[in-house]
């Protein structure tokens, strides 16, 4: 589904990074479609981008914000994740 959203936005015109490090063959290949842009790493990505689009498995969407806020990142932030509610659990 990441894809499909970067996709939908770099057609638009806007440029979509994201994190390839430990992604299987079959999501670069996807992304790479996408016409998505390889970062080096989530210090880089928060360093450069304005708006971030969370889009992963729901398991790892609460780790994934913390990861970004760690990160230093204070723009804005779209959880885009599917998570059963109520979890139970505050960010």
């Amino acid at each position: 589904m990441g894809a499909a959203v970067g996709a939908a936005l770099t057609q638009r015109g806007h440029t979509v990074q994201w994190l390839p490090a430990g992604r299987s063959d079959a999501t670069r290949a996807r992304a790479s479609a996408a016409g998505l842009t390889d970062s080096d790493g989530l210090r880089s990505l928060v360093a450069s981008s304005d708006v971030i689009v969370s889009v992963v498995p729901p398991e790892a969407a609460t780790a994934v914000v913390g990861d970004v806020v760690g990160a230093g990142f204070a723009g804005l932030y779209v959880d885009a994740n599917a998570i059963a509610p109520p979890s139970g659990r505050q960010l």
